[in-house]
């Protein structure tokens, strides 16, 4: 048999009257009370109430249905009592109107059956609690353990942050109670910032279930839900649009429910990820005909937000207002999500690789030419000139090129992209296109153990395109810092070049390899690339194929920043071709087809190609130069 217990909070004069708010310093605020209760000129019929009115209906009608009511009950002469009366202010001092029940509260309980508690504490004393739950349910929640799970509490009232956080954290981890559920729109705090915390993080972060709906509780505990034409609260936030919504599940949705609780409605927009793992959304709230400006909300599996919080936290003291500051997290099942608060945002926000993917003409080239050389400028002076220093290293084993298991997966990739061909000496890619198997020579590259010196600093490790923002006052911010940390400045440039080329890139026919193999032939001849005028004649396709023409573009200004980020030294051409060796391999096993990626096959001969030029080109660096 099942037992659900409401505890409701404080819903006396002092903390929740009409004629109090603004006069007592634990009045939860005129706009907060209004919110849960309702006001006298619509007869009290905001969410607490109505849900406890169909509570008493549900005893009347002989349901097991509990109510406990605290409230504080203050003796000013009292010394234990008088820190929480400095602290907070007189209030609910007894004998006086403010320590009675405001009366449309008093009018529903006078009809049902209530538990009175009449507390001097912040939190309800764990006796009090036993016994009140004992006189209603028969169970003793600290002899009868295994009767638990036939409790199913409900706690309402006041301080979301302070005595409703306490009660729903006593009775999950004290009496060990697992059914134990807070509601948004059943609670209220004076500080609208620790309410929002306790309810999105730290109520979850201690497995204390958070239901967005009163209709969801209240059929969770058995008694009638309040009409569901009426009032705006008797459901959760709804997410538009439903071709997104469906895609995600149901820990995600309740994510989105728990950070945008109190809005009809969030309507959400991709800008990067998918729903199998990390998601970008930008996010609209809307409620009664008013908006939200947009936010940016990630979600990610706990490890990985853990880790790009760590990231944001260790990268702040350089580059500053460019990285996003973090709301409290909330976790649902396995995810984590949390907004991402952009310093001075204006308008709706973009990634460069939407940016990318909408350049369509000269103009739109020169537009993102011009934001990223801005971006560059900003890492190199203040993220890689602060932390830069030279040191003597295995750079295979610095970029994780050693690990046996590439062994495997290059010969499952090419027989992938080219069936039949991972055991020939040569590749034949297509018409014309003929390459050597990286195969014959990336086994040597990985047992190279010799030494370079070479630049390391702090770096972002996963600096793609759709990890820059720009909003549309052309502010600029980098995120996802989840894989940050020390490593060879070559990383974050060769993984720029490599999602331009391979990733960014979609627009490449079969027909466009021989192109594409002289145009990567050029790039990795000279680290220094010529400007677009001066480019050999059989180049000449660059300068009037828009395709080219931004690769190109954009990969030049990326070797210019490289090259001034860096000390002059003998091994910046191997070191920046292992990083694009490092990039261009693990690319391989983006295939669409299979549903692993975003490359299509030509993307994945074009990234085939350039690895067999980078293989050849670092072992003759490497074991012949």
């Amino acid at each position: 048999m099942a037992y659900p217990i409401i505890i409701a909070d404080s819903l006396t004069n002092d903390f929740v009257g009409e004629d109090s708010a603004g006069k007592i310093r634990v009045h939860v605020g005129a706009e907060e009370a209004q919110r849960i209760l309702g006001s006298s000129k619509n007869g009290f019929r905001g969410p607490l109430p109505t849900f406890l009115r169909n509570a008493v209906e549900a005893q009347q009608a002989a349901q097991s249905v509990g109510i406990i009511s605290v409230r504080d009950w203050h003796d000013p002469t009292d010394p234990r009592q008088i820190p929480e009366l400095l602290r907070y202010g007189n209030h609910n001092i007894q004998g006086t109107p403010g320590a009675e029940y405001i009366t449309p509260i008093q009018e529903i309980y006078d009809q049902g059956k209530v538990e009175y508690l009449d507390i001097h504490s912040l939190s309800i004393p764990i006796v009090a609690l036993r016994d009140a739950v004992q006189r209603l349910t028969g169970i003793d929640m600290l002899e009868d353990l295994d009767r638990l799970d036939e409790l199913l509490f409900v706690i309402t009232g006041t301080h979301t942050n302070i005595r409703v956080f306490d009660t729903a954290d006593s009775l999950r981890h004290k009496f060990g109670v697992e059914n134990v559920v807070v509601c948004p729109h059943l609670v209220a705090s004076a500080n609208l910032a620790e309410h929002g915390n306790a309810l999105r993080s730290w109520m979850p972060g201690k497995l204390i279930r958070v239901a967005q709906s009163v209709r969801e509780v209240s059929e969770w505990i058995g008694i009638a839900p309040p009409a569901r034409e009426s009032i705006h609260w008797v459901e959760s936030c709804s997410i538009e649009p439903k071709d997104l919504r469906e895609l995600m599940d149901s820990d995600q949705r309740a994510i989105l429910e728990t950070i945008f609780m109190g809005y009809e409605r969030v309507d959400i927009k991709k800008l990067g990820g998918g729903f199998s793992g990390s998601v970008l959304l930008l996010c609209q709230a809307k409620s009664n005909g008013t908006e939200t400006e947009p936010v940016v909300l990630k979600i990610d599996r706990h490890h990985q937000i853990k880790r790009e919080a760590d990231g944001y936290l260790r990268v702040k003291k350089w580059l500053g207002s460019y990285i996003p500051n973090f709301e409290a997290p909330v976790s649902m099942g396995e995810y984590t999500g949390f907004q991402i608060a952009l310093a001075s945002l204006e308008g709706k926000p973009r990634t460069f690789q939407s940016l990318f993917e909408e350049m369509k003409d000269q103009e739109g080239i020169q537009f993102l030419e011009a934001k990223l050389r801005r971006s560059l400028r900003i890492l190199k002076n203040r993220l890689y000139k602060n932390t830069k220093r030279k040191e003597t290293l295995n750079p295979i084993e610095q970029l994780s090129l050693q690990n046996p298991r590439h062994g495997d997966w290059m010969p499952q990739n090419v027989s992938h992209i080219v069936p039949g061909q991972q055991d020939e000496g040569a590749l034949e890619l297509g018409e014309g296109v003929s390459v050597d198997n990286p195969l014959a020579f990336f086994d040597a590259i990985q047992q190279y153990r010799g030494t370079m010196e070479a630049n390391t600093g702090f770096c972002h490790r996963d600096l793609n395109f759709a990890n820059h923002m720009l909003d549309e006052q052309q502010n600029i911010w980098f995120i996802d810092w989840a894989n940050c940390g020390e490593d060879l400045i070559e990383v974050d440039f060769a993984k720029m070049e490599n999602e331009i080329k391979f990733v960014m890139s979609k627009e490449f026919k079969e027909e466009d390899l021989p192109n594409l193999l002289l145009f990567e032939r050029f790039l990795l001849g000279s680290m220094e690339l010529s400007p677009l005028e001066e480019l050999p004649e059989e180049l000449n396709f660059v300068r009037h194929d828009l395709r080219f023409q931004k690769m190109y573009r954009l990969v030049s200004l990326l070797r210019e920043f490289y090259v001034g980020s860096k000390e002059d030294g003998p091994n910046a051409d191997v070191l920046y071709k292992l990083a694009l060796l490092r990039y261009s391999s693990h690319t391989l096993s983006f295939d669409a087809r299979a549903g692993k990626g975003e490359c299509e096959l030509p993307a994945l001969k074009y990234a085939l190609l350039s690895t067999s030029l980078l293989t050849s080109q670092i072992h003759h660096h490497l074991y012949e130069s």
